[in-house]
Formats: C-alpha cells, structure tokens, sequence
C-alpha cells in the first residue's frame, strides 16, 4: 500500500492453483450379461482424480471397491441393472459413465424321479429331470460330481453293472445353471447268484439205491 509519504511492507499469500476437474471415465469394463454371482467392474484411472464413486441401480450393494476404479458387486436377483461411475477430486466431478447389466435367472430345483433305486444285475433303469424352470433348460448327466463325461438326454436309461452314481446339471439358455453342485442319484445294483457247483456222493448207483446231491 502506499501514499505521498510512502509504502508499505508488501503482504504476501501463497496460492495453490490444484489440477482441474477430471474428465469422465472411459469404458467400464465387466460382464453385462451374467449369472447371479459376484462379479467386478473397473475403470482405467483418469487424469486428475483422486477418488470413484459407483452406484448401482434398485439398491444393489456394493460389495467391496468403492472409492477406487474397481469394485465387486454381489448379484442375487434376476433383473434389468445400471452401473454408473464418477470421477472426482477436491475441485469438481466428471460427468457419469454408466453401462446396463442384466443378471439372467437359474434354473429352479428339478424333480428327479428312478424307476427303480435298486435293480438286478443286467436291468435297466430310468433317471427322469423336470419342472426346472428358469426360461429354457436342458437336463444334462453327468458320471461325476465335476467334470466328466456327459451321459446322455433326459430321460437317461442305463444299465449299471456296479452301483453307480449318476450327476444331474440343469443349464439354461444364458449357461446359468441350478446352484453350485450337480445333483447326485444313486443306483444300487444287486448282484445275481454265481454258477453253482454241483457234485454228487456217488455217480453211479444201482436201481432203487439212493445218492445225494449237494
């Protein structure tokens, strides 16, 4: 400051000029047609931001992830969705970038029905599957809890020599399938007899004598 007598000591702030407000996110990577289950959702990092904030559509919760540029969403019910980010920092916000998400239903609990728990050796049995609903599903059998080989369409008839289990998958047209574990039915097969051996106490006897067989 000053006047005709003179001027003052100069007064002195120091101003800090911060990075201006981020631009919106690119893409958002992730599956946007899935299975209920958990999936995750990123961003690449944006210039300038300092933090994320997600939001999910229906008051989906966030299971892990919120504030940074990836996050995992625990889906449980079938539905329509959005995902939607912003970038932000001390100065301002981006404008949001969303993507749509469908979770596709899963197959209901199927009826299983067996025309038989327990043959004889050389029979046959037949698995049934239905009422599974969930759009469309197929009934697939399998020789092993995971893996394995694919036995065969719905109804499944076979001729197990040993008791066998045999493995039910219901898949349906999005590959959702009916919870975590294949659904196990067990055949128990009863063994027949052996040939017998049969001997005699004598091969050869007179007329109205007598043997034994054993």
């Amino acid at each position: 400051a000053s006047n005709t007598c003179g001027a003052s000591i100069a007064a002195t702030v120091t101003v800090s000029v911060l990075p201006s407000g981020p631009a919106i996110p690119n893409e958002i990577f992730g599956n946007i047609s899935i299975c209920p289950g958990v999936e995750s959702y990123s961003v690449s990092n944006v210039l300038n931001a300092t933090s994320y904030v997600w939001s999910i559509s229906g008051s989906v919760p966030i299971s892990s992830g919120q504030g940074t540029n990836t996050i995992s969403i625990n889906w449980t019910v079938p539905g329509n969705y959005t995902v939607s980010v912003t970038a932000i920092n001390s100065c301002d916000s981006s404008a949001v970038q969303t993507i749509n998400v469908t979770v596709n239903p899963i197959p209901s609990n199927p009826l299983i029905t067996v025309s038989s728990n327990s043959i004889c050796e050389g029979e046959s049995v037949t698995i049934t599957a239905s009422n599974s609903f969930g759009e469309t599903v197929n009934y697939n059998f399998y020789d092993t809890a995971t893996g394995g080989n694919n036995l065969g369409a719905n109804p499944l008839t076979v001729s197990p020599a040993n008791t066998t289990t045999y493995y039910l998958e219901v898949v349906n047209e999005f590959n959702c399938r009916n919870g975590n574990t294949r659904i196990p039915t067990t055949i128990t097969v009863n063994k027949a007899p052996s040939d017998p051996i049969v001997d005699a106490e004598n091969l050869s006897v007179c007329f109205g004598k007598s043997t034994t067989l054993s």
